[in-house]
């Protein structure tokens, strides 16, 4: 069993709530209304309503590869990624990482397998992904009216489910061109990385270089 790092806001709202217990001699009864409070908030996100997150990451057919359910709605992008197991098996080098390799019809440099996200055209692939699962299920065309972990359920068969239609009959073009019921939520600038930005450009050299195909300079608006 993999255990996540617990959430620091979940943390600091229970040692505020213990704190206030020990300070104020009140009954944890009297403190339920405050911990309805706390706790409610933490769900609360930057566009003004209640929300958990759905963090995905998809393949080329539109298929979830990994979710993580039910972070906190004021949560920033930042912090549901960090305290996921993904990026726990990453840090800990866990994850099953193919080796670094050449690109197709080089011999170097090898180059190391990447995660498309933030700020790059092939991002639409998630987001793709999310019109088709949006409009495949409509229950995300509105707020869910059932418990939190009740909630985190419906999101996770819908996930499973998502997988199982798009591999047996396909999807709707018209479903990728829009998402319903599903908000990005609050990005947060990450810190710079030369090393980063030193593959990037790379790939970039690459696909502009070796690796063009004929018909791509025509499809740039």
């Amino acid at each position: 069993m993999i255990l996540e790092a617990p959430d620091p806001d979940f943390f600091l709202a229970s040692l505020f709530l213990l704190l206030l217990y020990l300070a104020s001699g009140n009954s944890f009864t009297d403190l339920h209304y405050s911990y309805l409070m706390v706790g409610r908030s933490l769900f609360y996100n930057y566009k003004n309503y209640f929300s958990i997150v759905l963090m995905a990451i998809c393949n080329a057919d539109y298929c979830f590869t990994y979710v993580d359910i039910g972070s906190f709605g004021k949560n920033c992008d930042s912090s549901v990624f960090k305290n996921s197991t993904f990026w726990n098996k990453v840090e800990n080098g866990t994850l099953p990482w193919p080796q670094p390799e050449p690109l197709p019809g080089t011999d170097q440099p090898s180059l190391p397998y990447v995660m498309v996200a933030d700020e790059a055209r092939a991002r639409r692939f998630i987001e793709c992904t999310f019109g088709i699962f949006s409009n495949k299920w409509r229950i995300f065309h509105r707020p869910l009216n059932v418990s939190l972990d009740l909630a985190k359920t419906v999101v996770k068969a819908s996930c499973i489910l998502h997988n199982f239609v798009r591999v047996r009959d396909g999807f709707n073009f018209e479903h990728t061109m829009y998402v319903t019921g599903f908000d990005d939520i609050e990005e947060e600038n990450a810190p710079f990385s030369w090393a980063g930005n030193t593959v990037r450009d790379k790939f970039a050299n690459y696909f502009v270089g070796p690796g063009a195909v004929p018909w791509q300079d025509s499809k740039i608006h």
